[in-house]
């Protein structure tokens, strides 16, 4: 595993370089200090209980961000942000005008600030959400998760629990094949039971991890009484959002975002089930359209 891991570092390391030969471009061409430049990736790591998952470990990004001639250099800030939020940062900083359609928030006003830590009192949690990835399950069912997290807790709403987490048993296809799942498959053992099933087995309903104590997130604290207020709560908060935002969970009809077409639809001959198919004919309204 560790070699692994090295693996994934050295190509971090390559990608260092190359984001190095692009900033010695713009240097000798003139343009880098009117230049805003994002260097983030688009989920975690590929690893077990990483991508795929709403844990850090699969949504916490990197983000590096500068504009010599717009934003104070060498800070570290604590807001939380969403990828969501480039889009409408790169139209503020180009003076175009931000359609209402967009749901993610500029943040150009923190990024042009000489703050540091929380900039903006309003960006101290972010709601996750997933449904499907991969066809890792019988129908292409997926394993909808909704998540709140802020700078000491993280909540977790698997909707359907008895659903295997990172695809079926006959090969987990929700995790990215490599050594550390290889070796994972081939030593289910009562030694390593706890790597194993936090990474592949079944999930309760609710999880909640104590980041403070435990920042790996693997001790779910979720049915631990201690933590009841803390975990009801965080239920209600992101009820309240995901009802705001129309989530079809919320309104008993989750199961139609199980019959949107995906590039598995388009490229493997995969079709969505004919009985998912049937149900969004029936719900209020008729089908919704994709």
């Amino acid at each position: 595993m560790r070699s692994d891991v090295a693996d994934y570092y050295l190509e971090i390391q390559n990608f260092d370089d190359e984001v190095r030969e692009i900033y010695e471009t713009l240097e000798s061409g003139g343009v880098l200090d009117n230049t805003l430049i994002v260097v983030t990736s688009d989920n975690g790591m590929p690893f077990p209980r990483a991508k795929t998952n709403l844990y850090d470990g699969g949504v916490h990004v990197p983000m590096v961000i500068m504009w010599p001639a717009k934003i104070p250099p060498r800070r570290v800030l604590d807001d939380f942000v969403n990828t969501a939020d480039l889009a409408p940062t790169f139209l503020e900083a180009a003076g175009i005008a931000i359609p209402g359609s967009m749901t993610g928030k500029s943040l150009l006003t923190i990024l042009k600030s000489s703050e540091q830590g929380l900039v903006n009192p309003a960006f101290t949690r972010v709601y996750l959400g997933r449904e499907r990835h991969t066809g890792a399950r019988d129908e292409n069912y997926g394993y909808p998760i909704r998540a709140l997290r802020n700078k000491n807790y993280l909540y977790l709403w698997n909707i359907y629990p008895d659903r295997w987490p990172a695809g079926n048993p006959n090969g987990y296809a929700d995790i990215d094949g490599g050594p550390t799942k290889t070796w994972l498959l081939a030593n289910p053992s009562p030694t390593d039971k706890d790597y194993f099933q936090l990474s592949m087995g079944i999930r309760p309903e609710h999880e909640l991890y104590d980041l403070r104590r435990d920042p790996g997130q693997v001790k779910n604290a979720a049915y631990n009484p201690s933590y009841e207020s803390i975990r009801n709560n965080m239920r209600q908060e992101l009820e309240k959002y995901l009802t705001e935002t129309g989530d079809l969970h919320m309104s008993g009809n989750g199961m139609a975002y199980e019959a949107f077409p995906t590039s598995l639809d388009l490229d493997d001959g995969i079709s969505y089930t004919k009985p998912t198919e049937a149900y969004i004919d029936e719900l209020p309204g008729g089908p919704i359209s994709h």
